[in-house]
């Protein structure tokens, strides 16, 4: 599990970050991607049956990239999915795909959104999918609903249309930025106190996201934007408070 023992990290792995790369770097496997909250629950648990302090020293970070490229990256992971090249584990990838042939069945990602954000809001059942977690907001990993007058705790996840208001943002304790990886783990292991012999590359498309966004229409961009307007908004406030060049030494930073 993105559990980092000796260091006392959780290591939040967001869908289409790299994080494969950082789990094989430090030897851990993944458990999915789950919520921060799965994190501190689990590490809670096993303070409690250890009797030790909690929450101690742990601290928590994650990688976050740019939601359109992201969008952009799971969109071409799942083109390029086949019979011939599935790995250990991702049956269920090509599963959802056939499941939802009509989406994919596009060759061009101004047609593949079109088919997302038709007006009959047919693209939900894809976003909703438990599988279909490359798709899903960051939003869906780091915040909670609010609970107002006359709701359990619990009963809501999302509303409908929710805002930053409505929304328990839990921020982890550093952040990296997948466009300037490897420069940003530097920053890490200095500030951390381990080794860095370079990330491992793990992406194997035939085409990274950022050489096929020059193709994508306006309209296109525009509402992929519209789609992930809350992780915009949470991206910038965790880069601005939480990235790592805010933790180290001006040394490092140059």
């Amino acid at each position: 599990m993105p559990v980092l023992e000796d260091y006392k990290l959780i290591f939040q792995h967001i869908p289409k970050t790299g994080g494969t790369s950082i789990c094989k770097y430090f030897g851990i496997n993944t458990i999915g991607h789950q919520h921060i909250n799965f994190y501190w629950d689990m590490l809670s648990k096993r303070c409690e049956e250890n009797g030790e302090e909690w929450p101690g020293n742990w601290a928590s970070f994650m990688v976050l990239r740019h939601p359109v490229h992201r969008f952009v990256s799971a969109w071409q992971m799942y083109k390029e999915i086949n019979e011939d090249n599935l790995k250990p584990g991702w049956e269920k990838f090509l599963n959802l795909k056939n499941q939802f042939s009509s989406f994919f069945e596009h060759e061009t990602i101004d047609n593949f959104v079109w088919e997302l954000c038709h007006p009959d809001r047919r693209g939900e059942s894809l976003f909703s999918h438990s599988d279909a977690y490359h798709f899903w907001p960051i939003t869906s990993f780091v915040t909670s609903a609010k609970v107002r007058e006359g709701e359990e705790d619990g009963d809501v996840v999302f509303r409908e249309h929710p805002t930053l208001d409505d929304l328990i943002v839990h921020k982890p304790t550093f952040v990296l930025v997948h466009s300037q990886l490897d420069r940003d783990f530097e920053r890490f292991s200095k500030l951390i106190g381990f080794e860095n012999k370079g990330l491992p590359r793990k992406n194997n498309n035939n085409k990274k996201s950022e050489d096929l966004l020059s193709s994508i229409d306006n309209i296109t961009l525009a509402r992929i934007q519209q789609t992930y307007a809350l992780d915009f908004e949470i991206c910038n406030t965790f880069i601005e408070e939480r990235h790592i060049s805010k933790f180290v030494s001006s040394n490092f930073v140059q």
